[in-house]
């Protein structure tokens, strides 16, 4: 079906022009004046007279498209006005084939078809017209009945010539659009399927060509019989051969492509031709649905997953488990080979177990080069709590070399119980020698029966990474939420006789671990203990450990936030770093660790809790804060043998509030304290039996003066010019306070005196007491005899840096010759050295 075009020229002052042949209705046509389609309010057409109401002005070219045959019926033009709310508007006239055979305007612009849909009679915009504005829905572009094709472009800026794919009739017979401007059948040319257009389109332009779907689609059509073998010889197929117009939207409709299009031995499809096992060269997938699996809920699905798995050949492949809740009665077991264990997603696929004694996924490795990859799928426990693991993941056969053993990436998972307050896993995922593995992603739901530690001991691990025979080694875990385990995540031995567990290269970040007994548990079992942990940017809500690492070296906890839940445990801790003493040999030592950047709150228990408790040599704990605490930060003596005293500590910029010891110092040796801030706490350092401490905690001590004349002897003092930490006690004494982990001083004072002439010559003493003895290592005191009448004498002293006790007492004595002074002036300090 072919379009006739009338045109002309608007002069300004004339409103009707005769049409080339009487359209029937003002509706059957498309008037165009310059780039803007006409609403049909703005024309009548009576006859093959077209009546505008007002002028076109005067040069415009003014273009109508009229139907090539006498139309029966009016097209229906509906208009409304938007009110920008509403999307759906209904269509008059007959349903259109498809949304292309509609053409609607907003305000006079031409909408893309991209910005609405046809839904039976009511046509949807995307985005509702604003208030206001102008809508005209024709039911069917100039009757026709014909599907409509819309083709489109994005303007590049220098592109002008576009491929049809079709070869018109006449240019007539299309609608071009640019930006929602009609494009006058002056401004572009069709030669043969390609669209001139005088310039190019600008850069993401978008140019959309609308044309009658009975054009000629420029194909070639390959007659029944005629590709023979020697046609398709080696190089008998060419790039020439196969045009890039080749196959049209006729060769790719909805309908065009079948099950029996794709058949091949290597895919298997079901009734409505979805892909339901795909095999060819180094690809496999294997659908557990084509091996019998339901994945309904109820059938037991244990026999066809295995089928599946013992299908899949040596040189591996993908299990693929669409959406569904699969029910297994047994543990699914795959071993040596590469596997792809993949599901449709969380929730949407699920493995349940209903059988305490066999449950799980088990997979056994016997060469370091498998890559194994579990991943988009819930695993599901309908059982209580027995000895299953949800995933076991094992590299510890013999032949496989330490170093490379386990290519490992678990990500995507709910490990969780059917019901949480009866069901539940032993263990959610299970790593054993696993080297370079990943865990990301993971959600962890232990048995949740109530809120205490005692009943953390359900579920026992949400992550067990352990050693068998070999090394677990540079294993990641991150982005895991663990819920209700005993130890979210536990590195360990395997096996208790197991001599080379050694796992060192762990890091665990930007977890949550919530209402847990131990969110990180480090128990080495092994003599040398194990190098690199690495803990950061996690919140623990623990009972008893947040981290807990025993027999461990080269320690980093970091930019963590700590809590411990209000129904904890006992002598519970923040971070705990502990010598182990492992079976058949000596302690494995706790060394080299670095906390910095965390915060310890501790919120309404009323029984012992430390943030941070260090054993073992060499340690840096900085820029923490803790909130609340028996002790803050306990440099503790190691609790097996050789018992030996903890080392080489730096404590820096730390800030401790509303706790019972800031400071805890037990036998250690070597000790820089710097920078901390004490808020609200009872004893802000406890030194016990601790040698080497230096305090650099900003300045501490206390000036005391007089102004005016005093009596010899005890002076007492009528002035503080300053005391940091309430060192001046009663009027005469100086007091170290407790608590402050004060050890070091040095004491000093002055006098000054003048003869009063009234006699001989005078004599004065300066002394500084200590516990009201004059004698003491280091002691201070000054005597001069023969002073001058009407002189002033002045004299200072000053202790050595002595060592002091919590509640050790300074006085200073300024003794004269009775009668012979009248001016007597003083001062007594003292400053804290360490």
């Amino acid at each position: 079906m072919s379009l006739t075009i009338d045109s002309f020229v608007g002069d300004g002052t004339q409103t009707q022009f005769t049409l080339s042949a009487d359209p029937g209705s003002p509706n059957n046509v498309i008037v165009q004046i310059e780039a803007n389609v006409q609403l049909v309010s703005a024309y009548t057409i009576s006859g093959q007279t077209l009546t505008f109401s007002q002028a076109p002005a005067s040069g415009s070219e003014i273009e109508v498209r009229l139907p090539a045959v006498s139309l029966a019926t009016p097209i229906s033009v509906d208009t409304y006005t938007g009110d920008g709310t509403t999307t759906t508007f209904a269509i008059s006239g007959p349903p259109p084939q498809t949304k292309n055979n509609v053409l609607c305007m907003i305000s006079g612009v031409v909408q893309t078809s991209e910005s609405y849909y046809v839904a039976g009679s009511d046509l949807v915009f995307f985005t509702a017209p604003a208030n206001g504005q102008a809508i005209e829905i024709r039911g069917s572009v100039l009757g026709i009945t014909t599907p409509i094709g819309i083709r489109s472009y994005i303007g590049d800026g220098v592109t002008t010539d576009f491929d049809l794919l079709v070869t018109p009739a006449s240019k007539n017979d299309f609608l071009i659009f640019l930006n929602g401007v009609v494009l006058l059948t002056s401004g572009y040319d069709i030669s043969a399927n390609i669209l001139l257009l005088p310039s190019a389109p600008v850069q993401n332009s978008v140019l959309e060509v609308h044309y009658l779907q009975d054009q000629v689609p420029v194909i070639g059509v390959v007659a029944d019989g005629s590709v023979t073998t020697p046609k398709l010889a080696d190089d008998a197929v060419t790039i020439a051969k196969i045009a890039s117009n080749a196959v049209g939207d006729e060769q790719l409709t909805e309908t065009g492509v079948t099950a029996g299009s794709y058949s091949n031995p290597t895919v298997t499809v079901d009734a409505n031709g979805r892909v339901l096992d795909i095999a060819s060269g180094s690809v496999s997938i294997f659908n557990v649905k084509a091996y019998g699996a339901t994945g309904d809920g109820t059938t037991d699905d244990y026999s066809a997953i295995m089928s599946a798995i013992a299908a899949i050949p040596a040189s591996g492949g993908m299990l693929f488990f669409p959406a569904g809740r699969y029910r297994s009665s047994g543990r699914l077991t795959i071993s040596n080979r590469p596997i792809n264990v993949v599901g449709a997603g969380i929730a949407v696929t699920e493995i349940f177990w209903d059988n305490a004694a066999s449950s799980g996924i088990q997979i056994s490795q016997n060469d370091e080069t498998y890559f194994t990859t579990v991943q988009s799928m819930t695993l599901a426990s309908a059982q209580p709590v027995a000895n299953q693991t949800a995933l076991e993941i094992d590299f510890s056969q013999s032949g496989i070399d330490d170093r490379d053993a386990g290519i490992i990436s678990v990500s995507d998972l709910m490990i969780m119980p059917t019901t949480e307050a009866t069901d539940g896993w032993h263990t959610g995922i299970h790593l054993i020698d696993g080297h370079g593995a990943k865990v990301d992603s993971i959600t962890l739901r232990g048995n949740n029966a109530g809120n205490s530690q005692a009943q953390r001991t359900v579920s026992q691990h949400g992550i067990h990474i352990g050693g068998s025979t070999r090394l677990p080694v540079e294993i990641i875990v991150e982005r895991v939420r663990g819920f209700y385990w005993h130890t979210v995540v536990l590195i360990s031995s395997s096996s208790s006789s197991s001599p080379n567990d050694r796992a060192e290269g762990i890091r665990i970040g930007n977890c949550d671990f919530v209402a847990v007994g131990r969110g990180v548990h480090a128990n080495i079992n092994e003599n040398n203990a194990s190098p690199h942990f690495s803990v950061y940017e996690t919140h623990v809500n623990f009972y008893e450990y947040g981290v807990f690492f025993q027999g461990t070296v080269q320690t980093f906890t970091s930019n963590c936030l700590f809590y411990q839940n209000p129904n904890g445990v006992q002598n519970a801790a923040g971070v705990y770093s502990q010598r182990s003493t492992p079976s058949g040999g000596p302690a494995a030592n706790s060394r080299d660790n670095i906390i910095t950047g965390n915060t310890f709150v501790k919120l309404g228990q009323t029984y012992d809790y430390n943030a941070i408790v260090i054993e073992g040599d060499r340690a840096t704990i900085a820029n923490n804060i803790v909130n609340s605490s028996t002790t803050a930060i306990w440099i503790k003596k190691e609790t097996v043998s050789p018992f030996a005293s903890p080392t080489s500590m730096a404590i820096t910029g730390n800030v401790i509030e509303s706790s019972n010891h800031g400071l805890y110092l037990e036998e250690a040796n070597n000790i820089s304290i710097q920078g901390t801030i004490f808020n609200n706490v009872l004893t802000e350092i406890a030194n016990i039996s601790s040698t080497d401490v230096k305090i650099n905690n900003g300045f501490k001590g206390c000036l005391l003066h007089n102004n005016s004349d005093f009596g010899a002897g005890i002076v007492s003092w009528s002035s503080e010019t300053y005391d940091t930490d309430g060192f001046h006690t009663s009027g005469s004494q100086i007091t170290i306070p407790a608590g402050k982990g004060i050890q070091l001083v040095r004491v000093s004072c002055q006098g000054s005196s003048r003869g009063n002439g009234n006699g001989s010559t005078g004599v004065m003493i300066l002394n500084i007491k200590k516990n009201g003895a004059g004698n003491y290592p280091g002691e201070a005191r000054y005597y001069q005899s023969n002073i001058p009448m009407n002189v002033i004498a002045s004299a200072e002293v000053q202790t050595a840096v002595i060592p002091v006790a919590d509640n050790d007492v300074f006085e200073c004595e300024f003794g004269l010759s009775s009668g012979n002074f009248d001016y007597r002036r003083c001062w007594f300090s003292i400053e804290v050295i360490g």
